[in-house]
Protein backbone atom coordinates (compact mmCIF):
# COMPACT_ATOMS: atom_id res chain seq x y z
CA UNK A 1 0.00 0.00 0.00
CA UNK A 2 3.02 2.33 0.21
CA UNK A 3 5.23 3.35 -2.65
CA UNK A 4 8.34 5.39 -2.00
CA UNK A 5 9.65 7.42 -4.91
CA UNK A 6 12.79 9.53 -4.81
CA UNK A 7 12.49 11.32 -8.15
CA UNK A 8 9.51 11.94 -10.39
CA UNK A 9 8.51 14.20 -13.29
CA UNK A 10 8.16 17.19 -10.98
CA UNK A 11 11.63 16.78 -9.48
CA UNK A 12 13.14 16.23 -12.91
CA UNK A 13 11.55 19.45 -14.16
CA UNK A 14 13.10 21.35 -11.23
CA UNK A 15 16.51 19.82 -11.96
CA UNK A 16 16.18 20.77 -15.64
CA UNK A 17 15.42 24.36 -14.70
CA UNK A 18 18.44 24.49 -12.38
CA UNK A 19 20.90 22.82 -14.76
CA UNK A 20 19.75 24.23 -18.11
CA UNK A 21 17.66 27.23 -17.08
CA UNK A 22 14.80 25.71 -19.08
CA UNK A 23 12.57 22.68 -19.42
CA UNK A 24 12.37 21.14 -22.91
CA UNK A 25 9.04 21.78 -24.63
CA UNK A 26 8.47 18.08 -25.25
CA UNK A 27 9.13 17.14 -21.61
CA UNK A 28 5.99 15.81 -19.87
CA UNK A 29 4.06 18.54 -18.10
CA UNK A 30 1.85 16.24 -16.04
CA UNK A 31 2.90 15.13 -12.62
CA UNK A 32 1.95 11.98 -10.83
CA UNK A 33 -0.51 12.41 -8.02
CA UNK A 34 0.75 10.95 -4.80
CA UNK A 35 -1.09 10.87 -1.50
CA UNK A 36 1.78 12.75 0.07
CA UNK A 37 5.18 14.11 -0.83
CA UNK A 38 7.77 14.41 1.90
CA UNK A 39 10.09 17.33 1.27
CA UNK A 40 13.33 17.15 3.23
CA UNK A 41 14.94 20.34 4.47
CA UNK A 42 18.61 20.69 3.52
CA UNK A 43 19.71 20.89 7.14
CA UNK A 44 21.83 17.75 7.39
CA UNK A 45 25.53 17.81 6.61
CA UNK A 46 26.38 17.62 2.91
CA UNK A 47 27.34 14.13 1.69
CA UNK A 48 29.19 14.16 -1.60
CA UNK A 49 27.97 11.88 -4.34
CA UNK A 50 28.72 11.50 -8.02
CA UNK A 51 25.26 12.64 -9.17
CA UNK A 52 25.44 16.21 -7.91
CA UNK A 53 28.88 16.98 -9.28
CA UNK A 54 27.08 18.70 -12.18
CA UNK A 55 26.56 21.69 -9.92
CA UNK A 56 29.41 24.17 -9.45
CA UNK A 57 29.36 23.89 -5.65
CA UNK A 58 26.76 21.31 -4.54
CA UNK A 59 27.65 21.68 -0.85
CA UNK A 60 26.82 25.40 -0.93
CA UNK A 61 23.95 25.93 1.55
CA UNK A 62 22.42 28.64 -0.66
CA UNK A 63 22.17 26.24 -3.60
CA UNK A 64 20.73 23.53 -1.38
CA UNK A 65 18.05 25.92 -0.04
CA UNK A 66 17.34 27.18 -3.56
CA UNK A 67 16.68 23.61 -4.71
CA UNK A 68 14.45 23.06 -1.67
CA UNK A 69 12.45 26.25 -2.36
CA UNK A 70 12.04 25.41 -6.04
CA UNK A 71 10.71 21.99 -5.14
CA UNK A 72 8.30 23.45 -2.63
CA UNK A 73 7.07 26.00 -5.18
CA UNK A 74 6.55 23.21 -7.73
CA UNK A 75 4.53 21.25 -5.17
CA UNK A 76 2.37 24.30 -4.46
CA UNK A 77 1.85 25.04 -8.17
CA UNK A 78 0.72 21.48 -8.83
CA UNK A 79 -1.47 21.43 -5.72
CA UNK A 80 0.23 18.39 -4.25
CA UNK A 81 -0.03 17.57 -0.57
CA UNK A 82 3.34 17.71 1.06
CA UNK A 83 4.98 17.73 4.43
CA UNK A 84 8.34 19.24 5.28
CA UNK A 85 10.61 17.08 7.40
CA UNK A 86 13.86 18.28 8.93
CA UNK A 87 16.19 17.38 11.73
CA UNK A 88 18.96 14.85 12.01
CA UNK A 89 18.96 11.68 9.94
CA UNK A 90 17.57 9.78 12.95
CA UNK A 91 14.85 12.38 13.56
CA UNK A 92 13.88 12.35 9.89
CA UNK A 93 13.67 8.57 9.84
CA UNK A 94 11.49 8.52 12.96
CA UNK A 95 9.21 11.25 11.58
CA UNK A 96 8.73 9.54 8.22
CA UNK A 97 8.05 6.18 9.90
CA UNK A 98 5.42 7.89 12.06
CA UNK A 99 3.83 9.48 8.97
CA UNK A 100 3.67 6.10 7.19
CA UNK A 101 2.23 4.36 10.27
CA UNK A 102 -0.43 7.07 10.63
CA UNK A 103 -1.31 6.77 6.95
CA UNK A 104 -1.58 2.96 7.10
CA UNK A 105 -3.81 3.22 10.18
CA UNK A 106 -5.98 5.86 8.53
CA UNK A 107 -5.68 6.32 4.75
CA UNK A 108 -7.59 9.59 5.06
CA UNK A 109 -4.80 10.87 7.29
CA UNK A 110 -3.89 14.33 6.07
CA UNK A 111 -0.77 15.78 7.62
CA UNK A 112 -0.40 19.49 7.93
CA UNK A 113 1.17 21.15 4.94
CA UNK A 114 2.41 24.64 4.24
CA UNK A 115 0.20 25.15 1.20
Amino acid sequence: PIMLCDTDVLTTRVWSQILFNAVPEDFPSHTDQYDLTILLEPTTPWVDDIHRKVLPDPANPELRWDFFRRNEEALIQTNRKYMIVGGTYTERTETVIEIVHNYLANPKYAPLTKN
